[in-house]
């Protein structure tokens, strides 16, 4: 059933991802994957579920893969349309995107981030055939182990100055 939903949905043009009664009611689709014996899956739980209470324009779709085939299919499934494979929970599927992982310390800043940004690009386009928009920025600085800052602008990791 999951997988005739998806293939329908995928067919009628990207509505996988969000859901548009005008463009003052747009839901943006989390899918969230995980699995009960994996412990940064079970820290990200609380995150997830108060996401979607702090962001009514977000639905929370989880799907918890031990035990159920029909998620794990769902899970393969929506990653190959990303062109992804599915091998890592905690997956989070939306807008033609697909974050694996979590670290407590940066993953919620950066999940909200780009839910915000997918939400904001809806309310101005009338579909997702286009996100998330190609960049070419480098981020203004990194820091590596052992190498410390660097400026992605302005050095190159084969600099001889190293």
């Amino acid at each position: 059933m999951l997988l005739l939903l998806l293939t329908q949905t995928c067919n009628a043009g990207g509505q996988l991802w969000y859901e548009r009664e005008d463009n003052t009611n747009i839901k943006v689709n989390l899918y969230f994957f995980w699995s009960k014996h994996c412990p940064h899956c079970l820290e990200s739980l609380p995150f997830i579920q108060n996401l979607a209470e702090e962001h009514p324009w977000l639905a929370v779709k989880s799907y918890q893969l031990i035990g159920n085939e029909s998620h794990i299919a769902l899970y393969e499934q929506m990653a190959a349309t990303l062109d992804r494979q599915a091998r890592s929970v905690p997956a989070f599927l939306f807008c033609n995107t697909m974050e694996t992982g979590f670290d407590p310390y940066t993953t919620p800043a950066q999940l909200r981030n780009d839910l915000h940004a997918c939400y904001q690009y809806l309310q101005k386009h009338s579909d997702l055939n286009h996100y998330p928009p190609a960049t070419s920025e480098l981020p203004p600085q990194l820091t590596l182990p052992i190498l410390g800052d660097i400026k992605p602008g302005e050095s190159s990791l084969m600099s001889p100055n190293m």
